[in-house]
């Protein structure tokens, strides 16, 4: 397949093994709604709302900073997928990021 083409699906279990743990993190955060609202002093709705907004609104700002500051750093070298500027194979600290990350996923999601 050529770069700019854009998969909607895949039949390789690698990409689909590859791409598990990002997507299962973006849906993580939920989990941590309740208790961050039994831990407010007053749990109203408003507060529960402008603390997740605030924390929303915190890792945006977060990432959006990392985002510039490796496009700068990059220039136009850089990558539409930071993954693909990793080796992999000879990345030690990369592996042990996917091994540390992986175990999260597993920790975190109920049974």
């Amino acid at each position: 397949t050529d770069d700019d083409e854009i998969l909607l699906t895949t039949s390789s279990l690698g990409d689909v093994l590859f791409a598990f743990p990002i997507i299962m993190l973006s849906f993580l955060s939920s989990f941590n709604v309740l208790p961050i609202q039994s831990a407010l002093i007053e749990p109203t709705k408003q507060r529960v709302s402008s603390v997740i907004s605030g924390a929303v609104t915190a890792c945006f700002v977060l990432m959006y900073l990392l985002g510039i500051s490796g496009y700068l750093y990059a220039g136009s070298s850089t990558k539409g997928n930071i993954l693909l500027s990793c080796d992999h194979n000879s990345d030690f600290f990369f592996f042990l990021g996917r091994v540390g990350c992986g175990v999260t996923i597993m920790l975190a999601l109920a049974m």
